[in-house]
């Protein structure tokens, strides 16, 4: 059975629910906000309470998504990671969960989908795994000497 470890630099992946999805592009789109400004922005989207919000920003912050800091009278909450970081991390996961499963037919239905890129496409993924290689073998180079 394979098993797969997270690098030091990616964060844990954290499956959100829709609700927490929403608050947290709020959050990346605004910055820190305290959670009434979270709750007026999503608002017009979810027909849902303030309390609801608050509770849902508590819960990102146990799940390490937010910080709570303490503004000029009020708290306010702040994305500890990207919205690009987050999305790697579900990446890696899904795709390590995948590669436990069965490596043939991911790598099968990989290249199944390569076919359907155009040439300019199909290149620049072919350059980004060369150079992923390269810099691989380059850090396994430096452990060894």
């Amino acid at each position: 059975m394979m098993r797969f470890f997270w690098k030091k630099k990616t964060p844990k992946a954290v499956f959100l629910g829709d609700l927490e999805k929403a608050v947290m592009e709020i959050l990346w789109a605004n910055g820190p906000l305290s959670g009434r400004e979270v709750y007026e922005k999503i608002r017009p989207y979810h027909q849902v309470a303030l309390t609801t919000i608050l509770t849902i920003l508590n819960r990102l912050q146990k799940k390490g998504l937010v910080k709570k800091e303490l503004g000029a009278k009020i708290f306010l909450f702040r994305p500890v990671v990207s919205q690009e970081e987050w999305k790697n991390s579900l990446i890696l996961e899904y795709l390590q969960r995948a590669l436990s499963l069965s490596p043939e037919a991911v790598i099968s239905n990989f290249a199944d989908i390569l076919t359907q890129l155009s040439p300019t496409e199909f290149s620049q993924i072919i350059t980004t795994i060369v150079e992923k290689r390269r810099t691989a073998e380059k850090r396994q180079d430096e452990k060894q000497s």
